[in-house]
């Protein structure tokens, strides 16, 4: 984990395209590395990610991955649960057989005239 020289605070890092705070970035790396198995809640809880932190319940991960997947709603990458374990895949960008998934498709920012694109 790299700090900041001067107020030594724990610096954002990079993960699939977007900046992450350090403690998101280690749950998409435990997420990640887990592969098509994917990884419990509890699993993460019980990892290294949390160490050394207060302790926390499994809607912590929740919102957590939710907040994740807010960051990640520009890339192809999603978050996805099957209420038992967590997994990273591709986003749909198709639409589904009968109407709008909600879990795959996301808004695009909008484009700004001006200079780069905005969130919604």
């Amino acid at each position: 984990m790299s700090t900041c020289p001067y107020c030594h605070q724990a610096l954002a890092v990079e993960r699939l395209g977007v900046r992450l705070p350090v403690l998101k970035a280690a749950i998409v790396d435990r997420i990640r590395a887990a592969g098509d198995l994917g990884v419990t809640t509890i699993e993460i809880l019980s990892s290294d990610v949390y160490d050394g932190r207060r302790r926390v319940t499994s809607a912590t991960i929740k919102a957590h991955v939710n907040q994740i997947n807010d960051l990640l709603c520009a890339t192809d990458w999603v978050i996805t649960s099957d209420r038992r374990r967590w997994f990273l895949t591709r986003r749909r960008t198709d639409p589904a057989p009968y109407g709008k998934s909600p879990l795959f498709l996301c808004k695009p920012p909008e484009k700004n005239a001006d200079g780069p694109p905005r969130a919604p």
